[in-house]
């Protein structure tokens, strides 16, 4: 899953620390962030019909942050826990 960070000093870790809160849902809880837009190249089944507009467009300019939320097999924990993390930025 992708979200377009808003601003040059908002990080990964901040996007972390959201998904990281105690809510059964881990999509709800991006609703209202201020560091973020959540975006998704592919939805999950689990995602409210239009909570994330549909595709994101990769190639518009700006900084991204990635969260990988399938769960680990053996451990149950979602990938991004595990380290299936990062950025990237499109000029």
């Amino acid at each position: 899953m992708f979200f377009r960070l808003k601003d040059r000093r908002d990080t990964v870790e901040d996007v972390v620390a959201a998904a990281d809160r105690d809510d059964e849902d881990y999509f709800r809880r991006f609703r209202g962030v201020s560091f973020a837009e959540p975006l998704s190249v592919q939805p999950p089944a689990e995602l409210e019909p239009g909570f994330f507009g549909g595709r994101a467009d990769l190639t518009d300019p700006g900084r991204y942050a990635y969260l990988c939320f399938i769960p680990d097999t053996d451990s149950g924990k979602p990938h991004y826990q595990l380290g299936m993390v990062g950025t990237l930025d499109v000029k």
